[in-house]
Parts: structure tokens; C-alpha cells; sequence
């Protein structure tokens, strides 16, 4: 009473106000981030017109947060401009390209690995990692995602610099110890979507490994 504050109001404080742009903004990136991948990768005019809309929201959002006074067709131009900057295909992928991979091993100390659609080759579970979320949520997400087991991540292993690993794309490797939550409560392990997963000791890891 007599602060000034209205109960309820999400800008009722300096500070309240401040995280609540700020998640505004996270919201308003991720919109963004969803709508120019979905175009990169789309070949459904359909759903590229729904991409699209989404790119004019954000942009609008982006607009609103920045100036919003300025003209009405600025947001317009922002999306043109966001618009011609997507790429086709994996170039078009909004990411910071970096990679995030699990390593996850069962109560028998093997080694889990999926053999990638794309090249044949056997690998850790993982992928690129998508706008607004943390490297462990990431590493949480591709698993489940790609072998349908529920992990937690329990520490880093290591980062490294894919322009000196013969990558294509300087990649970052969050490669966290997993533990096997689904396997210990007996649900089935793997998700049947994923053509092919297996787990290995460490001396009969699957051949040709990805490098």
C-alpha cells in the first residue's frame, strides 16, 4: 500500500519489471529461432506461410519491445530482412552450431551409442542444440529424442573445438555421465522410432565409429 505497486501487475517493481522484459526477449528469440529453422527446412508451402506468420509475430514482439512508437511498418522491414537471412537446409539451422552429445552408460558400465541415418556411422546420442535452452537440457532432450530414455545429466567431460577434430563446423561437445533412470524403474529402454541403438562395452565399442 501507498508504493505505487497494482497487485498482480507484472511491472509492479523496477526489478519485477526488468526479468519480465528479459523473458519477453528470450520468448520473443526462441519465436524467431522456431519460425527461420521451419523455413530452412520446409518444403510444404503450407507450412512455410505458417513459418512465416510466426517470423512476422516475432518480429512485431520485437518491435514492441524495443520502440514501440516507432512506425508501424518498421516490423515489416525487420522481417523482410529476417526473412532473406534464412538458408536452405541445414545451413538455415538457427544455432550457434554447437553440439551437444551424451555419454551414457548403464549399471554395467556400457556404453550407449546410435548409428546415424545420415552417414552410417555409430555415435553418441546428441545433436545441435536449439535456441533457449542449457546444455544439460539439451543433452536431456536429444536422448530422449533419439533413444527414448529419460537421463540425468550428472557432470561435463569435456568441450572441444571441432576445426581440430576434422568437423565441417567448430563444434562444442557437452558430453555429460548419464544415469539411466527409465532402465532402473523397467521401462523398456529405447524408443522403437530409432532404427538403430545399442549398448557397448568399451572394448567392442560398434565399428566405423564418427570421429
Amino acid at each position: 500500500m501507498g508504493d505505487g505497486k497494482i497487485e498482480g501487475d507484472p511491472f509492479c517493481g523496477v526489478t519485477e519489471m526488468t526479468e519480465w522484459l528479459t523473458q519477453l526477449l528470450r520468448w520473443q528469440a526462441k519465436l524467431k529461432a522456431i519460425a527461420q529453422t521451419g523455413l530452412a527446412f520446409t518444403e510444404n508451402p503450407y507450412e512455410r506461410e505458417r513459418y512465416e506468420e510466426l517470423l512476422k509475430l516475432a518480429a512485431e514482439m520485437a518491435q514492441a519491445l524495443s520502440d514501440p512508437s516507432g512506425e508501424e511498418t518498421q516490423w515489416e522491414q525487420l522481417f523482410q530482412a529476417w526473412r532473406s537471412e534464412v538458408q536452405s537446409g541445414s545451413a538455415g539451422y538457427v544455432t550457434p552450431k554447437v553440439v551437444v552429445n551424451a555419454a551414457v552408460f548403464d549399471d554395467a558400465d556400457r556404453l550407449l551409442l546410435i548409428q546415424r541415418a545420415d552417414r552410417g556411422t555409430w555415435f553418441l546420442p546428441g545433436g545441435w542444440a536449439d535456441v533457449g535452452y542449457t546444455p544439460k537440457e539439451i543433452a536431456v532432450k536429444e536422448v530422449r529424442e533419439e533413444t527414448g530414455l529419460t537421463v540425468e545429466p550428472m557432470r561435463l567431460i569435456a568441450v572441444l573445438d571441432g576445426f581440430r577434430h576434422r568437423f565441417s563446423v567448430s563444434l562444442a561437445f557437452l558430453l555429460p555421465r548419464l544415469r539411466v533412470s527409465d532402465a532402473r524403474r523397467g521401462i523398456a529402454p529405447f524408443a522403437p522410432r530409432v532404427p538403430r541403438r545399442q549398448i557397448f562395452r568399451r572394448t567392442g565399442v560398434a565399428q566405423p565409429f564418427a570421429r
